[in-house]
């Protein structure tokens, strides 16, 4: 992607972000408000949307901010990681979706506080509830994957998984779609990398360099965010 496309990437991201976060306003004032018994209901669905909003504009906007800046560091990054020479690299989630994730489990634990002290009854603790504990879920796995590329194979790691172990030469197909890359090997077990976990065109780049040629394998795809 040309700097002139990234910037304008950024500049529509931003843009968006704008627009959701004062939807995130409205809707939170919408659900402030004093209420009747009878708008109880909709004050909840307020409250949730107000959720959603501040979700995603902070969302937008970390994202916007991360691909305005971070292409310089990352084109000095590849320089220095050389896959032919078998140097390790470890993908990791991006800064932007770990902040992302922390603001969205802040924003979510505020929120379900507000529901419960201000709409009350099961259905908002349940919801609130619900979506903050996802959240951190989330955020767990966000800051505990990795992916270890060493000289001689993969190391990945995540919550709640066992540790994945596998070499180079036991790759016997790399496909993708929109969003995630799939490695299958020998033995039959799968490794998932998601759009966002470590730079993709290192990632790429070594997949390209050190695994065995696969015919089916790597035409051309690319992970992006």
């Amino acid at each position: 992607m040309k700097p002139k496309d990234r910037l304008s990437s950024a500049s529509k991201l931003a843009l968006t972000g704008v627009c959701l976060g004062l939807g995130a306003v409205w809707t939170t004032l919408l659900f402030l408000r004093p209420a009747t018994e009878a708008e109880d209901l909709p004050s909840v669905w307020f409250g949730l949307l107000a959720v959603l909003f501040i979700a995603l504009s902070s969302l937008c906007l970390l994202t916007a901010f991360a691909s305005a800046l971070s292409r310089p560091a990352r084109e000095s990054k590849n320089l220095a990681v050389d896959a032919s020479a078998g140097q390790e690299y470890i993908a990791r989630y991006t800064a932007s979706i770990r902040a992302s994730a922390i603001i969205m489990v802040a924003l979510s634990a505020v929120l379900t506080l507000l529901m419960i002290a201000y709409a009350g009854g099961p259905l908002p603790v349940a919801l609130g509830g619900g979506g903050f504990i996802f959240l951190v879920l989330y955020s767990i796995h966000v800051f505990g994957t990795s992916v270890r590329f060493t000289a001689n194979g993969f190391v990945a790691q995540a919550p709640f998984q066992s540790e994945l172990r596998e070499n180079y030469e036991s790759v016997r197909l790399i496909t993708s779609r929109p969003g995630i890359l799939r490695i299958e090997f020998a033995d039959g077990r799968v490794l998932k990398i998601r759009a966002g976990l470590g730079d993709p065109d290192v990632v790429m780049s070594i997949l390209n360099t050190r695994c065995p040629e696969n015919p089916r394998a790597l035409q051309g795809h690319t992970v992006r965010d």
